[in-house]
């Protein structure tokens, strides 16, 4: 049985210029199907940390908002009351009031996302039909509050200070990053919301496409800039568990009524964002289901050239006692020898896409979401067993054909 296995693998060379082919074109095939399956990790990882951040999140809107989109119009707004209404439902653990909006007039310029335009098919920094003003996001938040975007994303600052109470009663903001890069502000910088001057004391980042637009303030600035003190665009509420988010709501819908819609974000994430995502993961699941089939393909054809090149040999070899058994193994175990050759390429594949693919993407939020491939043990797991069964599969077939070969037949037509 060994010497099968060693003749087996000692064929796989026998011709070295096919075989160094063949690799290549597995491991280039394996190679992509393994990166696919990276990125599809890295998606799956992005849609449940999403969930997980906002699973256990309600969020009040004026009415009419019931999507769960954020209100940019400063024409809806809340009653900064309601918060302390809320308060007091049970499974409630914090109500938080936040304003978002945009304002009619800034000294900032929209940043261009490709294009040489505006974030909606290139307007130069000019808002898509219906979006009236600039395209500047304006967050109000509480002081000492964390940087939380209503789409659920986390900002972290990375130059300066956050919003604190030593300068809630002066004109200071926090400015994304690629809104600064756009407009050359820094730290102790100044600009314009609505002819009021604002100092930059500090700059964040973060991965989702409004904040890089964003500019948060204290909640009392963006109330006035945006002319709706004592109100609030926005309620999140955070409930004690997930398991009660949908009796908290029923709570919250009887005692807001119709002065607010109580929605879930989870709800929004699921219809917006989680189905688009999950048809993406999808398809590029079925693009590496593809390639373990096109990886089948190149084994079956090589096998069958192989062994048609083999017949005189296996002719022989049956003639001097080997069985259909033994013929059948050979094969098999030399288009196993090809599919691990090839998965090891295949793997030097991964690696070099893994730190490829996220420089050969456009910066911003779409690379950050489908650019990241995760090298990791879980991936090759996943993936490659399925790599060995389709290699075994391309093989088997024509490993049968060989072992069924006439001896008889061979050696008189040989």
């Amino acid at each position: 049985m060994l010497s099968i296995f060693r003749l087996a693998v000692r064929n796989v060379w026998r011709s070295k210029s096919r075989t160094i082919l063949v690799v290549c074109i597995l491991g280039v095939v394996l190679g992509l199907g393994l990166v696919m399956q990276g990125v599809n990790a890295n998606i799956s990882s992005n849609v449940e940390q999403i969930r997980q951040s906002l699973g256990n999140i309600i969020m009040v809107q004026p009415p009419g908002s019931g999507s769960g989109m954020p209100a940019f119009s400063t024409g809806a707004a809340l009653d900064a009351a309601i918060i302390d209404e809320l308060k007091d439902i049970q499974h409630v653990e914090e109500v938080v009031g936040r304003v978002i909006g945009r304002p009619e007039s800034t000294s900032l310029e929209s940043p261009s996302f490709g294009g040489g335009g505006g974030l909606f098919s290139g307007f130069g920094g000019r808002p898509a039909a219906g979006l009236d003003g600039p395209l500047i996001v304006l967050n109000g938040i509480a002081t000492d509050q964390p940087l939380s975007s209503p789409q659920g994303g986390e900002a972290d600052i990375i130059i300066g200070h956050g919003l604190t109470s030593e300068n809630e009663a002066q004109n200071v903001a926090l400015v994304g990053d690629d809104l600064a890069n756009q407009n050359g502000q820094a730290v102790g910088s100044t600009f314009e919301l609505n002819d009021e001057q604002f100092s930059v004391v500090g700059i964040f980042s973060s991965g989702t496409m409004f904040d890089s637009l964003g500019v948060y303030l204290h909640l009392a600035s963006a109330q006035r800039i945006l002319g709706i003190e004592g109100k609030v665009s926005t309620i999140m509420v955070e409930v004690d568990s997930f398991e009660n988010v949908e009796v908290t709501i029923e709570i919250m819908r009887e005692q807001v009524g119709d002065r607010a819609d109580v929605v879930s974000p989870l709800t929004m994430i699921t219809r917006f964002i989680g189905s688009t995502l999950e048809g993406i993961s999808s398809t590029i699941q079925t693009g590496a289901s593809v390639t373990l089939v096109v990886a089948g393909i190149v084994l079956l054809f090589t096998m069958i050239l192989v062994i048609r090149e083999s017949t005189r040999e296996i002719g022989t070899l049956k003639a001097i006692g080997a069985s259909n058994t033994q013929v059948l193994l050979q094969f098999t175990t030399q288009a196993l020898a090809l599919t691990l050759v090839g998965i090891l390429a295949g793997i030097g594949v991964y690696l070099f896409g893994s730190q490829a693919l996220p420089v050969l993407l456009p910066t911003g939020p779409i690379s950050r979401l489908f650019g990241g491939v995760e090298v990791s043990l879980a991936v090759g797991l996943g993936y490659l067993p399925w790599a060995v069964l389709a290699g075994i599969a391309g093989g088997l077939f024509p490993s049968l054909y060989a072992s069924r070969i006439n001896p008889a037949e061979v050696l008189r037509h040989g």
